[in-house]
């Protein structure tokens, strides 16, 4: 018998969650695919006192608490290191100084029984968060920059810096939940030709090499009867679609993203446009079931009040009971906890955008509401319904929460130079998922082959360099050289010996390999 949307999710968790409690003192996120790791690492960027460090530092008492500092430079005579140097000799008498990231990290691994304080002082953390993030002896982060701008980042002051803050704090937002929130926009902001996007997302469903399944029938009659006003129904319909894209988006896999983007676009407008046509003015509740690890939800537990997000189109259902049977039929699998997640929705608030699918849907009965992908709720309150069977309460956050709007406005200005995919690839590279980075990085080059136009050419070469250092990213220093290698050839054969260019890749080649 066939399976709907809300059958085929209960069984796969595709939330982030993050803590935000008030007695909180670590963060993390909550993502369930196999392999995955929890970050618990606090990124404070702001409001960092000299009290916050003091309390950081009394929080455990049991291990000797040190303060590291990652500086780019360390001038001495600067105003703003001899502040900062004086504080922390009042704070802890234990502080070290670095400017070589590799000594840093090694001190920090090598130290035992320790509880360090890291604090990244004019140092970009989007370098360093994924080389620190489950190094053990870490117990907070603090970032300071004294060169932030007053009208984007609210600087207060000069004289104490640790006063000195951007508006925006980490102690609520963990950094992998507000990348998923980024991811979203940087996706929604795409520019497509439709056609041609439609045309290569169905040459890739037929490619024999494609790993993920798509139907022949059902590719055909996309082919033929697809068009962007008619997502949410090809979404309802066809199986193939919903299914590989909930997937490729909690995995993030960029390989099925890129080909699908068009489609996710459409879908989230269809939904938005549905949702702002619908002018909804009562309050609603909806309901999902899932299962759950017991593990994670043993410590979804201890994040009441949290920031929740489902990272795929979400699925729920108006009828409290098909949650239940739903979040009941999976509990009886080994080690896992079934889920009835209770949404409350209060349009004049909410930032989730979705819509009623129950006329579309082959299983009217599920009374199935649609929501856009990454939506964000709050925890609101947790209670056990039955053994292994919870009630999860969330509540829609608000449109104007600062706390979201303020991140989005950092982030976006850390990766603000770049445009279309090539701004995906860098943030890929900024949160360490460098395998989705060359995959944007070589289908990007590869549509650059065979046009020598100066524009295309210098564009080449600023991809392939990238593809480069993706690979030195990852630790594939042999798979980079021989990439460079073969960027070099490339460029002999196209540029006289002399050329200023030629010397230029000579020479950075012999800095990275020598």
């Amino acid at each position: 018998m066939a399976e709907s949307r809300l059958q085929h999710t209960a069984t796969t968790d595709q939330s982030t969650v993050v803590s935000n409690s008030a007695d909180s003192s670590m963060i993390g996120s909550i993502s369930h695919e196999p392999g995955d790791e929890i970050i618990n690492k606090m990124i404070e960027l702001g409001r960092i006192t000299t009290n916050k460090l003091e309390q950081s530092i009394d929080t455990y008492t049991t291990k000797t608490p040190v303060v590291i500092v990652l500086s780019a430079n360390i001038d001495q005579s600067d105003f703003n290191f001899q502040d900062l140097n004086k504080q922390l000799q009042n704070i802890s008498p234990s502080t070290e100084w670095y400017t070589d990231q590799d000594q840093c990290i090694d001190s920090l691994t090598s130290a035992n029984d320790v509880n360090a304080l890291l604090i990244l002082y004019n140092y970009s953390y989007v370098d360093i968060i994924p080389l620190i993030n489950f190094i053990p002896q870490i117990h907070a982060i603090y970032l300071f920059h004294h060169q932030l701008n007053n009208e984007n980042y609210a600087v207060l002051g000069t004289k104490n810096f640790l006063s000195l803050n951007s508006s925006i704090s980490f102690d609520e937002l963990d950094s992998s939940f507000m990348y998923t929130q980024l991811f979203k926009e940087i996706l929604m902001e795409m520019k497509y030709d439709k056609k041609k996007a439609k045309a290569d997302f169905i040459k890739f469903c037929r490619d024999p090499s494609t790993s993920v399944d798509f139907k022949s029938n059902d590719v055909n009659q996309f082919e033929k009867h697809y068009d962007e006003n008619s997502a949410i129904w090809w979404y309802t319909k066809a199986n193939f679609l919903f299914s590989n894209v909930n997937k490729a988006l909690r995995n993030q896999d960029m390989k099925v993203l890129m080909k699908m983007a068009f489609f996710l676009q459409d879908l989230h407008n269809d939904i938005k446009k549905r949702w702002l046509e619908d002018n909804h003015r009562s309050n609603i509740t909806v309901y999902r079931g899932q299962g759950l690890p017991s593990r994670k939800f043993e410590e979804m537990k201890k994040s009441k009040g949290a920031l929740f997000s489902f990272n795929c189109f979400l699925s729920t259902s108006k009828n409290r009971l098909v949650a239940k049977m739903l979040a009941e039929s999976v509990r009886s699998q080994n080690d896992t906890t079934g889920i009835i997640f209770q949404i409350e929705i209060d349009p004049t608030v909410s930032s989730a955008s979705f819509t009623s699918v129950e006329r579309l849907s082959n299983f009217p009965e599920e009374q199935e509401i649609l929501f856009s992908m990454h939506s964000v709720f709050r925890i609101s309150d947790m209670e056990e319904v039955e053994e292994r069977l919870w009630l999860v309460k969330l509540s829609a956050t608000d449109k104007h929460d600062p706390d979201l709007n303020n991140l989005a406005d950092f982030l976006k200005k850390e990766i603000s130079f770049a445009e279309g995919w090539s701004r995906m690839a860098l943030f890929m590279e900024k949160i360490g998922n460098f395998d989705g980075a060359l995959e944007i990085y070589n289908d990007l080059y590869d549509a650059t082959n065979g046009d020598d136009q100066p524009s295309q050419m210098i564009q080449r070469i600023v991809l392939g360099e990238s593809i480069v250092n993706s690979h030195l990213f990852k630790g594939e220093h042999g798979a980079a050289r021989v990439y460079y290698e073969l960027l070099l050839n490339f460029w002999f054969q196209r540029l006289p010996a002399d050329d200023f260019l030629i010397g230029l890749l000579y020479l950075k080649y012999g800095m990275t390999f020598a």
